[in-house]
């Protein structure tokens, strides 16, 4: 998928574009580099008027193809580091949440079934909800899950790939920008800080990160779908970014 985009107002090291970028063309001569996760930054600095194109590879893998994927995963894929729990030191980490995974998941003998059941149980039995209450650092997912039932999609996001590693498969939150608003008038998708948000990916043998979409009610692209992410967010939705990312 060919993507072209111009900066309006953002200041930022990170390059945006979807997932996974392949060929990138700047018109302003910029130092770039790519981070271990594939992400492209710049130490330049994208600034305003700054316009660029990126060329994606989006997955078409099918539900059948993942799961037939198996778990056996490549020697340089670190296997160990996306199914790490962090944990903090003064707070255990809640052992409901494993359980809770295990029944959730209770009968399926393939990875993608069960994320899709851990992410079926917390688009159905969760309510989306920006006024959240204080809580400890570290009982935020505890929380989410088991006393207030409502939040916004970090705490649907950092859950659902908690319960994941819970039962060994490597998942990570994603942190980025949905569509936007789309303009007619100019074929381009508007996308501002009201568009921050929190996602999942998974990673399946032989077809690397595929995205899922906890959150209810909203929905965005899984696959190869062709479906307009909504949009999420805003100054609620980086508040409680920094102690959900400790856990994960």
């Amino acid at each position: 998928i060919k993507q072209s985009y111009v900066v309006k107002k953002l200041i930022s090291p990170y390059v945006f574009s979807i997932n996974m970028p392949v060929k990138l063309d700047s018109k302003y001569p910029k130092n770039f580099s790519v981070s271990e996760t594939g992400n492209i930054m710049t130490q330049d600095l994208l600034k305003k008027g700054d316009e660029y194109d990126i060329i994606s590879i989006v997955s078409t893998a099918t539900p059948e193809m993942l799961r037939d994927a198996g778990n056996i995963y490549l020697y340089n894929f670190d296997l160990k580091k996306y199914t790490k729990i962090f944990q903090f030191e003064s707070r255990p980490l809640d052992p409901r949440i494993e359980q809770l995974a295990k029944e959730i998941t209770s009968g399926i003998d393939n990875n993608y079934d069960k994320v899709i059941a851990i992410r079926d149980y917390l688009k159905g039995n969760y309510y989306y909800s920006l006024d959240m209450e204080d809580v400890p650092a570290g009982y935020d997912i505890s929380n989410f899950l088991f006393d207030s039932k409502r939040g916004y999609c970090q705490h649907y996001a950092a859950s659902m790939a908690l319960m994941c590693r819970l039962l060994d498969i490597p998942s990570r939150v994603a942190v980025g920008y949905t569509t936007g608003t789309f303009d007619p008038k100019t074929s381009f998708y508007y996308v501002n800080r009201n568009n921050i948000h929190m996602w999942v990916e998974v990673y399946f043998p032989n077809y690397g990160w595929i995205n899922f979409e906890p959150t209810s009610p909203f929905k965005a692209p899984e696959y190869a779908e062709k479906i307009k992410k909504e949009p999420i967010g805003g100054d609620a939705a980086e508040r409680r970014l920094k102690s959900l990312k400790e856990l994960l």
